[in-house]
């Protein structure tokens, strides 16, 4: 049962990738049109962890369960701690560094994410979907998915090569991600005529 709506804070209702992918995230209560059963049902989305370098890989879970998950991260949105938050400096030399939250404020702020646990960055779409599109190994998302990435010294430089080219592993789980949100948008609406309909035919509209 769907029990609130909540409208992302956009600009533009377009959802047109731009050279860095930045998706429309939408608060939604959990959509499950595929209704696990069994030991499935005992998911606690609840329980899930938050910070991204305490969560359980993707993989890891049961297929039957892992776009539930999905789903629960999506409507979420990126983990963003920086209210109040000093970031913690990290010495290149002799020159200081840090994680900057103005990089929140970017293209990158549909998919960037910060672990207060390990004072590093990482992907969302990333983390959701590089093992469904051959995104295996350090090559292709670990820095950004299970290690996190910590180079600040080269920090916007690191971010643009972690987005790459249109056919990157990136764009394919950034697209992958606008699909599942869109969905359950479109399971959303669904309920929402046909709920207009009932209406209707008791008399209530």
């Amino acid at each position: 049962m769907i029990i609130k709506i909540f409208k992302p804070k956009t600009t533009s209702n377009s959802l047109a990738l731009s050279s860095h992918p930045c998706p429309a995230i939408h608060n939604v209560d959990d959509v499950n049109p595929s209704r696990p059963s069994g030991k499935d049902k005992m998911l606690d989305l609840g329980l899930l962890e938050s910070d991204p370098a305490k969560r359980k890989q993707i993989s890891d879970y049961s297929p039957n369960l892992r776009d539930r998950v999905r789903r629960y991260y999506i409507n979420k949105g990126p983990c963003k701690r920086w209210d109040r938050f000093v970031f913690p400096i990290t010495y290149f030399g002799n020159k200081p560094r840090s994680f900057h939250s103005d990089w929140f404020d970017t293209s990158y702020s549909g998919w960037l994410e910060y672990s207060i646990e390990k004072d590093a960055a990482f992907c969302l779409c990333c983390y959701l979907f590089k093992n469904e599109t051959g995104g295996h190994g350090k090559q292709v998302g670990d820095p950004f998915t299970v290690d996190g990435f910590r180079s600040w010294n080269k920090g916007l430089e690191r971010l643009n090569k972690h987005v790459g080219e249109v056919n990157s592993v990136h764009y394919r789980c950034f697209k992958m991600m606008l699909y599942l949100d869109n969905q359950a948008q479109s399971i959303l609406t669904c309920f929402d005529k046909e709920n207009e309909k009932l209406k209707a035919n008791i008399g209530f509209a």
